[in-house]
């Protein structure tokens, strides 16, 4: 029998805690959102704590989980539900690491499951490039030395940042926790008036109301990492 909606295969960290938030874009697309944890290290039972005031802790961590063995190993288990696409659902672990790990992480993730993948840097670039923007804001909720790594990410692929601001969460606890005004006081304080987009990265930001916010006080689209993971999954879905 054939489904009437998209199922897609979500990685997501082992600590991640806002996985409801991509179940519930996933169903505003009409697509069904599957769940699939990714270990941060050898051991399961990391402390979040560890990350806080620690960016080398945090990087490590990221590096276990976008490892392209890792990622390997987690999409393998997705036939198991049979999705029509597979998305690796963390910012941070598909811009922070090796090149060559970096531009196969796709590639390991559709061979493993056997059906299209993304990553949320790949899809939040594919969601800049359709709405043909090129210069931009950056507002990310990580501590200055993690998110200040997203901003040569972007370069690289041919994106102007003129402007970028940061909110210094720690971990996925902290950033879960940022609210629409912080995000509004972020941008307040980095806004660049010939920016064309405001970026967000981090699937641990809670989508809430910032989105509409931040498009009402700056009249540009507004790129958050989740809700951009789930347009390009079903998008591939559709296009294969």
């Amino acid at each position: 029998m054939e489904r009437e909606y998209t199922r897609i295969a979500v990685l997501f960290p082992a600590f991640g805690l806002v996985h409801g938030e991509l179940c519930r874009i996933a169903a505003e697309y009409g697509a069904e959102a599957v769940i699939f944890r990714v270990p941060a290290s050898e051991n399961a039972n990391v402390d979040p704590e560890t990350f806080v005031g620690n960016p080398d802790a945090s990087i490590a961590a990221v590096g276990v989980m976008g490892s392209l063995d890792m990622l390997r190993s987690v999409a393998s288990e997705t036939p198991t539900v049979r999705p029509d696409v597979v998305a690796w659902s963390c910012t941070s672990a598909s811009f922070i690491g090796e090149e060559d790990t970096l531009t196969h992480q796709v590639e390991v993730l559709s061979q493993a499951s056997g059906v299209p993948a993304t990553t949320t840097s790949v899809a939040i670039l594919h969601a800049l490039r359709i709405r043909g923007v090129k210069r931009l804001c950056v507002l990310t909720p990580y501590v200055p030395e993690l998110g200040e790594k997203f901003l040569p990410f972007l370069e690289s692929h041919g994106f102007e940042v003129l402007s970028h601001g940061h909110a210094g969460g720690s971990n996925d606890e902290e950033i879960g926790m940022l609210t629409v005004d912080d995000f509004a006081l972020l941008a307040r304080q980095a806004w660049h008036p010939e920016a064309e987009a405001i970026v967000i990265p981090c699937t641990a930001v809670r989508v809430g109301r910032i989105v509409d916010q931040l498009e009402a006080d700056y009249g540009v689209p507004v790129i958050l990492a989740n809700t951009a993971t789930i347009e390009h999954a079903v998008r591939l879905a559709a296009t294969g």
